[in-house]
């Protein structure tokens, strides 16, 4: 399945609590929770940057990331498109890759 990350961002309160936001066309199974365990990897320096960039990318297997506890994680927002647009997203996201794509 294909799914486009559009925004990630990361930011640490004065209190040590970390928030991130990321922002995607759709979302698959346990994404958000793969993502931050990328996230954590490069912040611990297990990992560079540049390795989570081609993984978010789609350039590098992101399942080689610890999929993070859901404790701590929380949703605070869905968005959708436009109803004209949503036909359109839909199809979008449940476009899959073939092994010619990679």
């Amino acid at each position: 399945t294909i799914r486009r990350l559009r925004e990630i961002s990361v930011k640490r309160r004065s209190n040590g609590v970390i928030d991130i936001e990321i922002e995607a066309d759709a979302f698959c199974h346990n994404m958000v929770r793969s993502v931050v365990g990328a996230l954590m990897s490069a912040g611990s320096g297990r990992t560079s940057v540049l390795e989570v960039r081609k993984a978010l990318s789609g350039q590098r297997n992101e399942n080689a990331y610890k999929v993070q506890a859901p404790q701590g994680l929380t949703l605070i927002k869905i968005a959708y498109p436009a109803k004209s647009k949503l036909a359109a997203q839909a199809e979008l996201t449940q476009r899959t890759r073939t092994l010619d794509d990679n």
